[in-house]
C-alpha cells in the first residue's frame, strides 16, 4: 500500500507545476497550465523531475546547466522548457501597448509623418490650478478641510469610486473621521487615508481642481513617503498607497505611475497579506485584515500595476505564490466584476506563450462577461482591445460575428465614457477607451467599424471639451491627425484608381474629377498650430498631407454641439425642440418631444401656479417611461438631476416668485425667458435668480432683433442659449422690427461669434428642409412651434388643430395683429410684441370698420360654439405660424420629431453629394 501511495505521488509531482502542487490543484500539465492562466500564477515546473532510487534520471545534451531559468518579465521557466522566442516577447509587448499599437499602425500609413511613441488620452491629464499658488505645504488634515466638508467628499467617494475600487470599510472609515475631529491634535497613517479618499471624491464631483484638492494630495503624499517601515507594513500605510495610485492612475503621467503601482505591489507582498498563512507557521501577519478587504486590496492593486505595466511595455510585479480567494459581492458594489476579469489580463503577459485558438477563446470569454456599470464596462472593452490587437498581430482572421460582437461592444463602451464625464466621473478609461477605439476602428478599416468612427471621435471631443487639458487636447489633436493620415492614404489610393480609370474604362464625355482647391491660409495655419503643439509631431510635414477634403471633415465638429450634448445627454441631432407655447405645450408633448431625442418645453399659463402643476405631471410620467427598457431617459447619468424636459415663462406676466419656486422644486434642465417688461434688466435678474436655485438649468433667452442680441452680450447674466426666432414664427414676435429669419439669424450669428453662446432659429420652420436651412445659416438647432401644433400630444381643441392643418399660404393667410389679443381681454405685453394667428371673419370684419364692441360681441358668442368657432367663418384667435402651409397632417410627437430630423439628415447627405 505504502508503494502504491508513493508510486503515485510520484507521477503527481512529474505532471503538476510547482504552484499547483503547492496549492494541491488539478494541473493540466500545460506551460501555462490551465489553473495558472486562469488564476494569474507563474507557471513553472521543478528542473529535475523526481526518479525512484538508483534510476538515473534522463538527461539530454542540449538541457541547460542552471536549474530554473527567469525570463526578462521574470517568469519562471523550467529546464525541459523552451524559453519564449524574443521576436513572440516583443510582438506581444507592442501588442499590450495601446501606444506601440499605435506608433506601428500609423508607420503602416505613412512613416514619414507618423506621430512618436507616446501614450495618448491615457487619463484625462494632470489636476493643475488656473494660476500658479506655488507650493501647497503639508499640514495637517484638519487644518486643511473642515469635518462637514471631508464628510461630503467621503459620500461622493463612497458614492462613485467605491462600488468599483471597494477596498474599505465604510462604517470603520466614518468611525475613524469622527474619531480624527475630536482628537485634532493627534496625526498617523491613516490621515493619508482620509486626504486620499477627500481627493477621489473631490475629483470625481468637480471638473476644475481646487487648491484644497491639491492640499490633500500633497498631505497623502508626504505621509506615504517619509513614513519609516520598520517591520511589516500596515493596513493603513496599504490603504493609503492604494488610494495614492487609483488617483494618480486617473491623473498623472504612465511612468510616474508605475513606479507607484510597483511600490504598492512590493508593500503587499512586504506585509503578508498576500499569502493564506497556516495557522502553525512562524510567518504569522502583524496585523488583522478582513479576508474580504484583503482580497479587494490586492486585487485592485494587481489590476492597476497590470495594465499600467502592459501600456508602457514594462514588467508587472508578480508576487510568487500569492493566494487569493475572490472577493464577496457586495450590494451596489461591482468590484467583482472589474476583478473576474484580471486572471485573463495578467494572462496577457508578454513572457506567457498564447496560441490564436487560445486568444480566441479569451475573447469569447471576456465578451461573455457580465459588466453592468460604466467603469466596469469599459475595463472590459480595455481587455477586449488589447487581447484583439493580439489577434491582428498574429494575422488571425476574427470571424464577421464575432466582429459584430465588438463593435457592439465598443460602441456601448463609448456611450458609457460620455455618460461617465457628463457625471464628473473622470475615470482613466474615459479618455484612453475612445482614443484607443478611434485607433482599432483605423486599424480594422471595414465599412462597419469606419461607421462607428463618427461616435469615437464625438465621444473623444467631448471628453477633451470638459476636461480641457494639455493632455486631452492632444489626444483629440492626434486622433484628427490620424484620420488625416488615413484620408491621405486613401486619396492615394483613390488616384489611382482614377487613373486606371480614366486611361481604360472612360466613357467618352466623363473626365476625370477635377483637381481639389489648395486649403486657404488660415486652414493651413490651424493645423500647423496643431502640431506646434505637440511635440511628439515636430516632424510632421503639413504640406505632405494636407488638402481641402480634410480641413472640411476637421472642422464638422463644432464646440457648441459638444457643450448642448453635455448638457443634454439624450438628445440626437440635429437638435430639435418643442417650443414652449402658451397653454399648448402640456407635459404629454414635452416628454413625447424628449423622448425622441429632442427637447421637449412646457409653455406658460394663464397662471403660473399652473405651470407648477405641469411639471409636478411631467416628473411622474417620466418615472413612469424610466420603467420601460427602451427609454431614452434610462441612458442618463444616474445622478443626472434635472428634468428631461424645459419650461417657458413669460417674464412681463408670470408670477416671478412662483417661478423660481416652481424651477427650485423641479430643476428642469432648461429655463425659457421672454417678453421683458425691462429689457436687458429684467432679463439679468431672472437669469441669476433661476441659477441661484438650480444651477444646473440651462437658461434660453428669445430675442428677434440684432439689438436685443448686443444686449444679451454686454449683460451681467449672459444665457446659455440664445434663441433667434425670425418674423415667420407664430404666437407673439416682434411686431414692427422684426426681420426674416434668413438675413436675421446670420446676422446675429455673426455678432454672438466668439461668445460660444449656441443659437437656435425659430420661426417658419416645419420640416426638414428648414432645419438643414437653419443649421447653414449657424444654428445649432431648431426650435417648432407651429408643426407641433398638429401633434396628438398638444393641448389644442379639435378645431383648432383642424384649422392648421387647412389652412395654407402663410404669407397671405396669416397677420400680425393685437385684435385677437383684446377681444380675449389680454391687455399688458410690452411694447413691440404682437402674435401671428391665421386670418378668420373677426380680422375681415375689423378691416372692413367693424366696432370693436360688436367683434367683441360676436367673438363671445363663438366660444360657445366649441369647434365651429374656429376656420375662415370662425372668430377665434387661431395663433399659427407662416409655415402652416407645410403642415398638412395630425401625428405624434415623436414621429414629428424623427421624420423631420430623417430628412434634415437626408438633405445634408444630398448637399454632401
Amino acid at each position: 500500500m505504502s508503494g502504491a501511495i508513493t508510486k503515485s505521488r510520484r507521477k503527481r509531482s512529474r505532471i503538476a507545476c510547482e504552484p499547483c502542487r503547492e496549492r494541491k490543484r488539478r494541473c493540466t500539465g500545460g506551460n501555462p497550465c490551465t489553473t495558472c492562466n486562469d488564476w494569474g500564477y507563474d507557471c513553472y515546473y521543478e528542473a529535475q523531475s523526481r526518479t525512484r532510487p538508483g534510476v538515473p534520471a534522463h538527461t539530454s545534451s542540449t538541457a541547460p546547466t542552471s536549474s530554473t531559468n527567469f525570463n526578462a518579465s521574470g517568469i519562471y521557466l523550467s529546464s525541459k522548457a523552451a524559453p519564449p522566442d524574443p521576436q513572440s516577447i516583443i510582438r506581444n509587448l507592442e501588442s499590450n501597448s495601446g501606444a506601440a499599437f499605435v506608433r506601428k499602425m500609423a508607420l503602416k500609413i505613412d512613416p514619414v509623418d507618423a506621430p512618436k511613441l507616446k501614450l495618448f488620452g491615457w487619463n484625462v491629464g494632470a489636476r493643475e490650478l488656473d494660476s500658479d499658488f506655488g507650493n501647497f505645504p503639508a499640514s495637517s488634515i484638519v487644518d486643511i478641510i473642515s469635518q462637514s466638508n471631508m464628510k461630503v467628499l467621503a459620500d461622493n467617494y463612497f458614492a462613485k469610486v467605491d462600488p468599483c475600487y471597494g477596498f474599505l470599510d465604510r462604517h470603520l472609515f466614518y468611525q475613524r473621521l469622527e474619531v480624527r475631529w475630536q482628537t485634532p491634535s493627534y496625526s498617523g497613517t491613516y490621515d493619508s487615508v482620509l486626504a486620499g479618499v477627500a481627493a477621489l471624491g473631490s475629483l470625481f464631483s468637480q471638473v476644475k481642481v481646487s487648491a484644497t484638492e491639491l492640499q490633500l494630495v500633497e498631505l497623502a503624499r508626504s505621509i506615504l513617503d517619509v513614513h519609516r517601515i520598520s517591520g511589516p507594513p500596515s493596513l493603513d500605510l496599504i490603504t493609503g498607497w492604494t488610494l495614492r495610485v487609483v488617483y494618480m492612475r486617473m491623473t498623472t503621467s504612465p511612468h510616474a505611475m508605475w513606479i507607484a503601482s510597483s511600490t504598492l505591489m512590493h508593500l503587499l507582498e512586504a506585509s503578508g497579506l498576500s499569502l493564506e498563512l497556516p495557522v502553525d507557521t512562524v510567518f504569522q501577519r502583524s496585523m488583522q485584515c478582513d479576508s474580504d478587504i484583503r482580497s479587494r486590496l490586492i486585487g485592485v492593486a494587481q489590476h492597476l500595476n497590470t495594465w499600467t505595466s502592459f501600456d508602457i511595455g514594462l514588467s508587472r510585479v508578480s508576487i510568487p505564490n500569492c493566494s487569493v480567494l475572490n472577493p464577496s459581492p457586495r450590494p451596489g458594489d461591482y468590484t467583482t466584476e472589474l476583478l473576474k476579469i484580471l486572471p485573463v489580463s495578467t494572462g496577457l503577459d508578454p513572457g506567457r506563450p498564447q496560441d490564436d485558438a487560445h486568444l480566441e477563446s479569451l475573447l469569447v470569454q471576456t465578451l461573455d462577461g457580465v459588466h453592468t456599470q460604466p467603469p466596469s464596462v469599459l475595463g472590459q472593452c480595455n481587455l477586449v482591445l488589447c487581447i484583439f490587437r493580439r489577434l491582428r498581430v498574429v494575422n488571425l482572421n476574427t470571424s464577421p460575428a464575432l466582429i459584430e460582437r465588438i463593435l457592439a461592444l465598443l460602441k456601448h463602451g463609448l456611450h458609457c465614457a460620455r455618460t461617465m464625464v457628463l457625471d464628473s466621473c473622470p475615470w482613466h478609461h474615459t479618455a484612453n477607451i475612445p482614443f484607443q477605439v478611434i485607433c482599432i476602428l483605423l486599424e480594422m478599416d471595414t465599412s462597419a467599424s469606419l461607421g462607428l468612427l463618427p461616435d469615437a471621435m464625438q465621444t473623444l471631443k467631448l471628453v477633451a471639451s470638459i476636461y480641457d487639458t494639455k493632455v486631452m487636447r492632444e489626444a483629440y489633436s492626434t486622433a484628427c491627425l490620424l484620420i488625416l493620415l488615413y484620408h491621405q492614404r486613401r486619396t492615394r489610393d483613390m488616384k489611382i484608381f482614377d487613373e486606371v480609370l480614366g486611361t481604360h474604362c472612360r466613357q467618352k464625355d466623363t473626365g476625370l474629377p477635377p483637381r481639389q482647391p489648395s486649403p486657404n491660409d488660415d486652414e493651413v495655419s490651424w493645423l500647423e498650430s496643431l502640431v506646434n503643439e505637440m511635440p511628439s509631431l515636430q516632424d510632421v510635414d503639413i504640406e505632405h498631407f494636407l488638402n481641402a477634403d480634410m480641413i472640411g471633415q476637421l472642422f464638422d465638429i463644432e464646440e457648441k454641439e459638444i457643450k448642448m450634448l453635455a448638457a443634454y445627454p439624450w438628445v440626437s441631432s440635429p437638435f430639435i425642440v418643442g417650443a414652449p407655447m402658451r397653454v399648448m405645450s402640456g407635459p404629454a408633448l414635452a416628454i413625447a418631444v424628449s423622448s425622441a431625442g429632442g427637447l421637449g418645453f412646457i409653455g406658460p399659463h394663464v397662471k403660473t401656479e399652473s405651470t407648477f402643476t405641469d411639471l409636478e405631471v411631467a416628473s411622474a410620467k417620466l418615472q413612469e417611461a424610466r420603467l420601460k427598457p427602451t427609454s431614452l431617459f434610462n441612458s442618463l447619468p444616474p445622478t443626472y438631476r434635472n428634468l428631461p424636459v424645459g419650461v417657458g415663462f413669460q417674464m412681463w406676466s408670470d408670477d416671478e416668485e412662483v417661478a423660481i419656486s416652481t424651477i427650485r422644486k423641479f430643476m428642469p434642465c432648461a429655463t425659457w425667458i421672454y417678453a421683458p417688461r425691462h429689457g436687458q434688466e429684467d432679463v439679468d435678474r431672472w437669469s441669476r435668480r433661476i441659477r441661484s436655485v438650480s444651477p444646473s438649468t440651462q437658461i434660453w433667452v428669445q430675442i428677434g432683433t440684432l439689438n436685443e442680441a448686443r444686449g444679451l452680450l454686454n449683460g451681467s447674466e449672459q444665457p446659455d442659449v440664445i434663441v433667434v426666432q425670425g418674423a415667420e414664427a407664430g404666437g407673439h414676435g416682434r411686431s414692427k422690427d422684426g426681420m426674416g429669419l434668413i438675413t436675421l439669424l446670420p446676422e446675429i450669428a455673426d455678432a454672438t461669434a466668439g461668445s460660444g453662446i449656441p443659437l437656435f432659429a425659430a420661426g417658419g420652420i416645419a420640416d426638414g428642409r428648414g432645419v438643414a436651412a437653419a443649421l447653414c445659416l449657424g444654428a445649432s438647432g431648431v426650435a417648432m412651434g407651429t408643426r407641433f401644433l398638429a401633434a396628438k400630444e398638444a393641448r389644442i381643441s379639435g378645431g383648432y388643430q383642424k384649422e392648421i392643418i387647412r389652412a395654407s399660404d402663410g404669407a397671405v393667410n396669416t397677420v400680425r395683429t393685437l385684435l385677437y389679443n383684446h377681444l380675449r381681454g389680454t391687455f399688458g405685453w410690452p411694447e413691440g410684441y404682437s402674435p401671428r394667428t391665421i386670418i378668420n371673419k373677426s380680422w375681415k370684419d375689423h378691416q372692413a370698420g367693424a366696432q370693436f364692441n360688436e367683434l367683441q360681441t360676436l367673438h363671445d358668442h363663438a366660444l360657445e360654439s366649441g369647434d365651429d368657432g374656429w376656420g375662415p367663418e370662425g372668430r377665434l384667435a387661431t395663433y399659427a405660424g407662416a409655415s402652416i402651409g407645410l403642415v398638412n397632417d395630425v401625428r405624434d410627437a415623436i414621429a414629428i420629431t424623427q421624420e423631420v430630423r430623417d430628412e434634415a439628415l437626408q438633405k445634408f447627405n444630398t448637399m454632401k453629394g
